[in-house]
């Protein structure tokens, strides 16, 4: 969003790994372009009006969603400064302090929209499996949650090990004890994190490297399962 402050360069890069300011615009805008051609094919789109930035960093995505008409955004992130910086420069936003941990606060339910970007990417199975478990909890009936994780576009960054994991469809995961760090780096064969989704989830769509803006992660398109 124009107009709006840039975060200073030690939280952007604790946020996204780099502190280089063009793309931290470029491709937060790329982001949420991501997120309109999502909601675009989605029958719900007209009707989204609460949308969760989850594990919204210092606002590098959030900053171009409080542009949106009608709707009333949210943000939550576990890194108290990055809070702070966006309580501050992205009022038209409400932001929460989160816990590694759920729950989300409770005035955080009936989501139509919840966006998780690079967040999987850094968290160990053992707080994969709660948190996909809690946010399909808070999607509204026709909600979506669009998910970004790093997939088959990163096998030659593996170790020769961790391919022959990866290969046989299993995740990886490098330095779960600094879980929510850029240090901690998870990598998801489709089929791994199709079973890390609770039975309420289904997948709509999955783009492999889908999710511009987060390059080259995919894209993972997700609601509530039809009963």
């Amino acid at each position: 969003m124009d107009g709006v402050a840039l975060p200073p360069a030690s939280l952007r890069f604790s946020s996204a790994g780099t502190a280089d300011e063009d793309w931290f615009l470029k491709s937060g805008r790329a982001a949420e372009q991501v997120l309109q051609d999502a909601l675009d094919l989605h029958p719900a789109a007209g009707r989204v009006s609460r949308i969760l930035d989850f594990g919204c960093g210092c606002g590098r995505v959030l900053r171009h969603l409080i542009a949106w008409d009608g709707v009333q955004c949210f943000g939550v992130d576990w890194n108290v400064r990055a809070v702070r910086w966006c309580r501050k420069n992205l009022p038209e936003a409400t932001l929460f302090h989160g816990g590694i941990e759920p729950p989300l606060p409770e005035t955080l339910s009936n989501l139509d929209l919840i966006v998780v970007f690079s967040v999987f990417t850094h968290l160990p199975e053992r707080l994969q499996r709660p948190w996909l478990a809690e946010l399909q909890s808070r999607l509204s009936a026709d909600g979506l949650l669009i998910v970004s994780t790093s997939g088959d576009a990163f096998i030659d960054q593996l170790t020769d090990e961790e391919k022959e994991t990866y290969s046989r469809g299993h995740l990886v995961v490098r330095e779960p004890s600094v879980a929510g760090t850029n240090v901690c780096a998870a990598y998801h064969p489709p089929t791994a994190f199709e079973r890390l989704l609770p039975a309420e989830l289904e997948v709509v769509r999955h783009v492999a490297e889908g999710a511009k803006g987060n390059p080259p992660q995919d894209l993972w398109v997700l609601r509530r399962a039809s009963s």
